[in-house]
Order: structure tokens, then C-alpha cells, then sequence
């Protein structure tokens, strides 16, 4: 069993250094005892190396402690007070517990991108929706512009037919109709003449 000064000493870093990746980490740190009679496994070593070089390296606490997940077991100390010498234990059951959450954030991921991918459908729906409310709309405005437009065609032809119609009236005799030859010549413009012509 090392002390923490042998590691500082095997690493080249002083005491003070690997106490702070000790503290860090410890979580990643095999200990056996406690306070003033603790000690650390060989393990601890590499663990506390691969500290030191992820540091040298200038990555961030969070880095580091990504690598030591990758690399090294995770230990939980036992809280039996009576049990100074007992060794901090692997914690499999912890690990269990990881897995198992894991599991569960992979579902609530799953479930994310579902949802990620019904929101993009639904987005894709609605602008189809307002595509078509506005081709409806077009449609609309368009064939308003069309019945108003056949319908001012239709009053001036109703105009011009009234029109015609007086003046048809006001050349016909008021006692009765004119004869058919008249009548003839005033629509194709025959009689008209004539009648000018007699007249």
C-alpha cells in the first residue's frame, strides 16, 4: 500500500498537487482506511497519472473525468465506521444504477427525437395548410375580380340594349306596329335610310 506522498513522489508532483487530483477524483482513487491511516492501492497510481497528463494536456476537470469514466472503475468508500481497514469497494451496484439510467435517459432520448421528428411533420403540415388557405384565398380574390368584371360587362349591355330599345320605341308609330319590311330595314340599318330618305 502507497501513501500519499509515494504517489507524489513515483508522479515527479508535489503532495499538495495530488491531494487536489486525489480529492477531485476520488471517486476514480482505490483507497483502504481512513483519515491519517489511509492508503492507496497501485491502481491509484495510473489513476492519478492520467490526471496529471490530461492536465498537462490543458483539458478541463470535466474532460479528465471523462477519460478516468472510460479508463478506470468507479469506487464507493463503506461508510461502516467500525471498519477502518476495509477496502473501498467497486461499486457494482452503482454501476447497475448508471446502467439503468442510462437505459432511461437512451428512452427519454428516443422519445426527444420522436417528438423532434412529429414537430417537423406538423410544421410541414401547417405550411402546407397555409399554402393552400393561400392559393384559396388567391382563388377567391380572383374570381371576385371575374364576376365583377362579367358582371359590369353584363350592366353595360343592359345598357345598351335599354338603349336600343327606346329608341326602337320612339321610332314606331304610336298608333300600333310598324310593317314587317319597316322593321326589317330598321334593324339592318335599311330603313333607317329610307326612312331618312323619305323623309
Amino acid at each position: 500500500m502507497l501513501t500519499l506522498r509515494d504517489i507524489a513522489e513515483q508522479l515527479g508532483l508535489p503532495e499538495s498537487t495530488v491531494r487536489y487530483y486525489r480529492d477531485r477524483f476520488s471517486a476514480f482513487v482505490p483507497t483502504v482506511g481512513r483519515g491519517r491511516q489511509r492508503r492507496y492501492r497501485e491502481e491509484a497510481v495510473e489513476v492519478l497519472r492520467t490526471v496529471a497528463e490530461g492536465f498537462r494536456s490543458q483539458k478541463s476537470a470535466e474532460e479528465v473525468e471523462e477519460v478516468l469514466a472510460q479508463q478506470f472503475p468507479r469506487y464507493l468508500e463503506s461508510r461502516d465506521e467500525g471498519d477502518e481497514g476495509a477496502e473501498s469497494l467497486p461499486a457494482s451496484w452503482l454501476m447497475t444504477l448508471l446502467a439503468l439510467q442510462g437505459q432511461a435517459l437512451q428512452q427519454v432520448g428516443d422519445a426527444l427525437e420522436r417528438l423532434a421528428e412529429q414537430a417537423v411533420a406538423q410544421r410541414a403540415e401547417a405550411e402546407a395548410v397555409e399554402s393552400v388557405r393561400a392559393e384559396v384565398e388567391d382563388l377567391r380574390r380572383r374570381l371576385a375580380e371575374t364576376v365583377e368584371a362579367r358582371l359590369a360587362r353584363l350592366e353595360e349591355r343592359d345598357r345598351v340594349v335599354v338603349a336600343q330599345m327606346r329608341a326602337y320605341l320612339d321610332q314606331t308609330p304610336k298608333g300600333g306596329r310598324l310593317p314587317w319590311w319597316q322593321r326589317w330595314g330598321w334593324r339592318t340599318g335599311v330603313g333607317k335610310a329610307a326612312r331618312s330618305g323619305q323623309g
